[in-house]
């Protein structure tokens, strides 16, 4: 007995021994010749390299009301070497994801077979959607999150703000003009993944994270969404092909509100181009009568000319050469006040063919037509100013009444501006100024200027032109504008252009606003009729909330 039980014996310690020096061999074999490999392989199993989201620079207006944002969404990722789900799991996941079953299982096992650790099954889930996925808590199922484009204002700021594409980059309006400062950069660490994907330890950024800029506007978002609204209604009742409406502080050329019609939500899928142009900067017209006033400052700065300076424009209609200039009745004997107030195409005729050649064009190139203003807006137009053929007294007779040259929306109330300014000429800005910073250029002189404006009030009165834009406790000081466009066989008339400027208040400008209403579809189509109407609506809020004080006597 005591024999067999030490034979036994025997053999349970040399078994013990041999499994343990097997055992023992083996981790040496692992540790020395499947160093590299094993590590290698644990490694890829748990250590991942991830990308740190980013968020892009903030659009703020002047009150720091944000006009773009970047909201957190997450796609759902999975690690197809460790999702091995059940088919009552895989079922699930797909119909919370929209998904179909079969076709989600079979890219897992494709990306499987192909040693792939990284597929992503569904895009841009709000948090709350990713909250309900994750907690199923499936292996190698994990969250990546990334950041959304969103616009509050959505279609009131559309054309100012822009959109950016599916990879977060500019492609309209302000986002794609300063895409690169507002541009973020993703960051890289390494974490630790358990079997179930879950990241249990970071062990450090590879690469830093980097957030977009912020940009400031000078848009006030008060008067951005009035303007939006008034200018929609009428653009709708109207059933115009569209409009536009810009807004500058006389004080700083800030642009407070700018505004087109039609417009676009650019939280929304790609609707067309039509409605994404920012056709205050884009397009160009006409200017028609606006152009007037500049007109009379160049009859008074060439001293040929002053405000009481009578001329006749009996019998309401004049010929320059083959040409037949008229008016809509006889206006008889106008002072060079009353031709701006009445709009006269023969007493402003008159007074251009009365100064040497280039007087006029002189006057319109120191007011910057012919060149983009630079307000920071992108894909502006220089629209169109030549001094060709100036020689002829026709062309010479048509420029003074706003035909032969064509401007944006944008020059024309920068021109405007320059009067408000009392001829110091100040670059817009669609970017919030420090106003003690601000300077200009002196381009007129102060008096000129002030005579000038003081015709522009003429037009705002009932003798004038413009009496419907007038703002009841303001002096107002504007001009209107209607234009025939040309079509196949000519200037069209049953397709008009209408425009009207003003600044108000008139003594001490605090504002010039614009707009310009493009093929109003009414029976009679002008400046006075059209745009007049919709400039009073606009300005009659925009005082009360920059708290301008009424005049008195007004």
């Amino acid at each position: 007995m005591m024999n067999q039980f030490r034979i036994r014996f025997r053999i349970m310690v040399a078994s013990f021994l041999l499994v343990s020096s097997a055992f023992v061999g083996y981790q040496v074999f692992l540790s020395f010749w499947q160093k590299d490999f094993l590590q290698s392989e644990g490694a890829n199993r748990s250590n991942r390299l991830e990308t740190v989201a980013a968020m892009r620079g903030i659009i703020f207006d002047r009150n720091g009301e944000p006009l773009a944002i970047s909201t957190p969404v997450f796609n759902v990722v999975v690690d197809p070497s460790l999702a091995i789900w059940d088919g009552r799991a895989a079922r699930q996941l797909a119909q919370a994801l929209g998904l179909d079953t079969s076709h989600m299982l079979e890219k897992l096992r494709t990306k499987r077979e192909a040693g792939s650790r990284y597929m992503r099954l569904a895009k841009r889930l709000t948090p709350e959607q990713a909250a309900h996925i994750e907690e199923r808590a499936l292996t190698g199922l994990y969250m990546e999150r990334e950041y959304r484009r969103f616009y509050p204002a959505g279609e009131i700021t559309a054309h100012l703000v822009g959109t950016t594409d599916s990879s977060n980059h500019g492609m309209e309006g302000l986002e794609y003009a300063y895409d690169q400062a507002l541009s973020q950069q993703h960051g890289k660490r390494q974490v630790l993944r358990n079997e179930k994907g879950e990241v249990v330890k970071n062990l450090g950024y590879t690469q830093m994270p980097r957030f977009g800029e912020d940009l400031i506007l000078s848009i006030d978002l008060h008067l951005q969404h009035h303007a939006h609204r008034v200018l929609k209604d009428a653009f709708e009742a109207l059933n115009a092909k569209s409009a536009a409406l810009i807004m500058l502080d006389a004080r700083s050329g800030e642009i407070m509100a700018l505004a087109n019609q039609p417009s676009f939500n650019p939280n929304a899928p790609f609707s067309g181009h039509f409605a994404r142009k920012n056709r205050a900067v884009t397009d160009s017209f006409e200017p028609g009568s606006t152009i007037k006033p500049f007109v009379a400052l160049a009859a008074l700065k060439n001293r040929t000319y002053r405000p009481d300076s009578v001329i006749d424009t009996s019998p309401g209609y004049y010929r320059v050469g083959r040409k037949l200039v008229e008016d809509p009745r006889d206006y008889g004997a106008l002072t060079l006040a009353g031709v701006i107030a009445k709009s006269s195409q023969v007493g402003i005729s008159k007074v251009a063919l009365h100064m040497h050649d280039l007087a006029v064009f002189e006057v319109l190139e120191r007011l910057g037509f012919g060149v983009p203003t630079l307000s920071g807006l992108p894909f502006e137009e220089p629209g169109e100013l030549s001094k060709l053929g100036l020689k002829s007294e026709v062309v010479r007779a048509t420029l003074a009444y706003g035909y032969g040259l064509s401007v944006t929306p944008m020059q024309l109330v920068s021109a405007y501006l320059t009067l408000a300014t009392g001829g110091i000429r100040l670059t817009p800005s669609v970017f919030k100024r420090d106003p003690y910073a601000v300077s200009g250029k002196r381009m007129f002189a102060a008096g000129d200027v002030e005579k000038v404006m003081r015709m522009l009030e003429q037009v705002v009165t009932p003798q004038g032109t413009a009496w419907k834009a007038h703002v009841p406790g303001y002096r107002v000081a504007g001009k209107t504008g209607t234009i025939r466009k040309v079509g196949r066989a000519g200037y069209d008339e049953s397709r008009h252009a209408t425009w009207f400027v003003g600044v108000v208040p008139a003594y001490q400008p605090r504002f010039v606003l614009l707009v310009q209403v493009d093929e109003p579809k009414t029976t009679r189509p002008s400046g006075g009729s059209v745009s007049a109407p919709i400039f009073a609506d606009v300005a009659s809020l925009a005082v009360r909330h920059l708290g301008i004080a009424p005049e008195r006597g007004v």
